[in-house]
This record gives structure tokens, C-alpha cells and sequence, in this order.
């Protein structure tokens, strides 16, 4: 466990700042999720589509504004703040039990980043968590063309990453990708 949380750690520092992101994903086997359900309605237009991470009946879309959707998850595990990268202001980590969702500074408040799942108390809408091997991953999502540890999928504004250790799911991240 305590590898897996330095593997998370670890990964949330590099990608934050890691300037443009490259998807390994090819063809369009890669973009075989779609949108399983709207985030929260708020009141708000949310144009984000794509991956969708679920939690408790809270529809978290990346890219989508955080206020409401934080407030339908409750209250955080805890709270971490770093100066954000995506844009001007910082970049909120909430931990809930399971994953932590990471927020940056947009132009009407906080939206979603990115959303890490940590352990096999959660899972994607297709049924994948931390443990899963990579022949269920490509069962679900499709082949990827990727090979080794990694395999990303790409689906609008977004990737969907799935971290391998000996051919089980150590680590899962839903990432908008800031414009």
C-alpha cells in the first residue's frame, strides 16, 4: 500500500506540470467509453464529455466545474493545496475515500482536473479498479496499441490512464486535458 501511494503521489507531481500531454492511445478502438451519464445538474452548462467517474451517484466529469460536485460528494478525507499549473491560482487535491479529485483555477472557479482512484474500493463504469489485469483493461476499453506498464486511452478533451505493475492495476487516473 505504501508503494501505491508514492506511485500516486509521484504521478500527480510529474503530470500536473508536465506541459502538453501525448496520448498512446491509436485508432479509434481507443475511444470505445462514452459518456455513462451528465454530472451533476447544476445549474451550469457542462460541455465536457467522455470519461465519466462515478462515486456514490455523483457524476464527476473532467473539465466540468467542482463546486457542486464537491459539495454532493461531501466532506474530503482532507484537503491539499499547490500552486496550480493549469492556470493562475492553485490546484486543490480532495481526498475521498478510494481517490483523491484534483481541481485548478478556471475563470468561474474551481473545475475539475483529474480524478486518482487509489484502491479497489472503486472502479470505473466498466467495472475496472486497482488490481484489475491488463487483459481485463483491454477487454473493457479495447487494445490500445500501447505495450509495457502504461495504457491511455483518449476520448474528447481527456485520457483515461491505467498504471501496470506485473500485469495488475496499481494505479487509475481520469485527467482533463487544459486547453
Amino acid at each position: 500500500m505504501k508503494k501505491l501511494l508514492i506511485l500516486a503521489a509521484a504521478v500527480l507531481c510529474l503530470s500536473a506540470c508536465g506541459g502538453e500531454a501525448v496520448s498512446a492511445s491509436t485508432g479509434p478502438q481507443a475511444l470505445t467509453d462514452s459518456q455513462t451519464e451528465p454530472a451533476p445538474d447544476t445549474g451550469q452548462e457542462n460541455s465536457t464529455s467522455g470519461y465519466v467517474f462515478e462515486y456514490n451517484g455523483v457524476s464527476i466529469s473532467m473539465g466540468a466545474p467542482a463546486a457542486d460536485i464537491i459539495a454532493a460528494l461531501g466532506e474530503p478525507i482532507s484537503e491539499f493545496e499547490a500552486e496550480s499549473c493549469a492556470g493562475q491560482g492553485v490546484d486543490i487535491t480532495y481526498s475521498y475515500p478510494g481517490f483523491e479529485l484534483v481541481t485548478y483555477p478556471g475563470a468561474d472557479g474551481e473545475n475539475v482536473l483529474s480524478v486518482s482512484l487509489l484502491d479497489d474500493t472503486v472502479e470505473t463504469d466498466k467495472g475496472i479498479m486497482i488490481g484489475s489485469s491488463g487483459s481485463e483493461i483491454e477487454a473493457a476499453y479495447g487494445k490500445n496499441g500501447a505495450d509495457g506498464d502504461l495504457l491511455e486511452y483518449s476520448q474528447e478533451d481527456m485520457k483515461l490512464t491505467f498504471t501496470l505493475e506485473n500485469d495488475e492495476t496499481v494505479y487509475i487516473e481520469y485527467r482533463y486535458l487544459v486547453g
